[in-house]
This record gives structure tokens, sequence and C-alpha cells, in this order.
């Protein structure tokens, strides 16, 4: 179980973190009222409270581009019965466009093909996924925890003038359940484009 913990702690937190100090005014967005709540996940998930990984390698920080100022934030992130797989949501709206947030994001996705997370090595490349959204791009990220191979596969969309990123690990070679994710990400942005304004 120490070992699960480890890895729900170094790679389930392992895409767009950061989300701490962003100031919500009336002129953004409450994007947490956007998330998936714990009673549209299956039976036996619930939200982890681990604390957030302040790591600031590429995979860490990627939704925060740099030259953009992001304006409002939020995220989620559970787990299957305090155990993996895990999956993680989070939103993000930017100063300027949404496209051109888009656009950096994924620049700075495309550039991050290896990094350290928690001291351990990963490495991450483009996959071939369903199309969400105005603008979707999605990854694979691979390493080792403790002797665990580890496998997680996100995406980067954006939804009108929201940046949504998601992501599901799980050990390897079982990996994540693609189907699963699909559904994941699916239910997530019918909730979050009922209520969103395109830019």
């Amino acid at each position: 179980m120490k070992v699960i913990r480890r890895i729900l702690t170094v790679l389930g937190l392992a895409i767009p973190l950061g989300f701490l100090g962003i100031t919500i005014s009336a002129a953004t967005p409450n994007l947490s009222a956007k998330l998936l709540s714990v009673d549209q996940m299956p039976t036996g998930w619930a939200v982890n409270n681990s604390p957030i990984s302040s790591a600031k390698d590429c995979v860490n920080t990627l939704l925060l581009p740099k030259g953009i100022r992001r304006t409002a934030s939020a995220g989620e992130y559970f787990d299957d019965d305090g155990n993996i797989p895990t999956f993680e949501e989070k939103l993000a709206t930017f100063s300027g466009s949404a496209s051109y947030a888009f656009d950096k994001v994924i620049s700075s996705a495309n550039a991050c093909k290896n990094f350290t997370a928690g001291g351990h090595k990963f490495t991450m490349g483009q996959m071939s996924f369903t199309h969400y959204g105005n603008q979707s791009a999605a990854y694979t990220v691979s390493g080792d925890i403790q002797g665990e191979s580890i496998g997680e596969d996100f995406l980067v969309v954006r939804e009108g003038n929201v940046i949504a990123a998601f992501a599901e690990a799980d050990l390897q070679p079982v990996s994540t359940d693609l189907s699963q994710f699909e559904g994941f990400v699916a239910k997530a942005l019918a909730k979050l484009s009922r209520t969103i304004r395109t830019r």
C-alpha cells in the first residue's frame, strides 16, 4: 500500500498543478462548479485529498505557460477506493485568446519528452486519441516508481474559453482503460460545455 500511495502522490498528480493561489473575481468563471463530482464517478471512487505536488517539471507546470496570465483555475483528483487507477481534472482560463493559450500549453507539452518528478524519471509522447472540444491533444506518460511500471494518459482540451486537462494513471502492463478515460472526459466536457461561452 505504501508503494501505491507513493504512486498516487508522484504520478497521479503529474499533470497540470499549481492551481492554488488564484483569486476568482466576479469577472472570472466559477470553475469549481464545472468540475466532475464524486457522484459522477463509478462506485468505489472517491476524492483523493493527497498533498498537491509542488514539482516544477514540464508536466506539473503545463497549465502555467510562460508569457500568458492564468485568470482562474480549479481541479479535482479521484482514485479507485484509495488505490489506482486515478483520474484528475484541471480547468483554467487565461487572459487573451483561449486558442492562443491552448497553443502555448501544447507547445510546452510537445517539448516535454523526458522529465523527473519526485526523483523518478518519466518519458512522454503524443498519442492518437478521440478529438474533443474546439481543440485537443493527447499524450502518454510512462515510468517506474519503486519497481512498478506506471502509465498515464492525459488529454488537453480547449472548450470555449476554458483549457481543460484530464489524466488517468494506472499500473502497466494493465495500463489505463481508454474507454473508461474517454467516458470520464465525455462526462466532464458535457458538464463544462453547458455553462461556458465560446471565444
